[in-house]
């Protein structure tokens, strides 16, 4: 296996728990937990053809979650208006 996949699964690691760190909900950690663990499984065992399902379904629950957790804190992503 190459190299590449453990220095992908370890910034995949650290971005999820980051992202999971300052949330206060418990659901939004556990699918960030379950996101994580599928999309890991999914790159570390791309060449079974089953598992590698797996990959797709952990990104989609990481990207759901990342936008569910951007709108319970409420952060404002629009472009800031520039100052005069």
């Amino acid at each position: 296996m190459p190299i590449i996949d453990y220095i992908f699964a370890g910034v995949a690691l650290i971005a999820a728990y980051f992202a999971a760190r300052r949330t206060t909900n418990p659901k939004i950690k556990l699918a960030f937990g379950i996101g994580w663990g599928l999309f890991i499984l999914g790159v570390l065992l791309h060449d079974n053809p089953y598992l590698f399902v797996s990959l797709h379904i952990g990104s989609i629950i990481l990207i759901v979650t990342h936008l569910k957790n951007i709108q319970s804190c409420g952060l404002n992503l629009k472009k800031p208006k520039e100052s005069q």
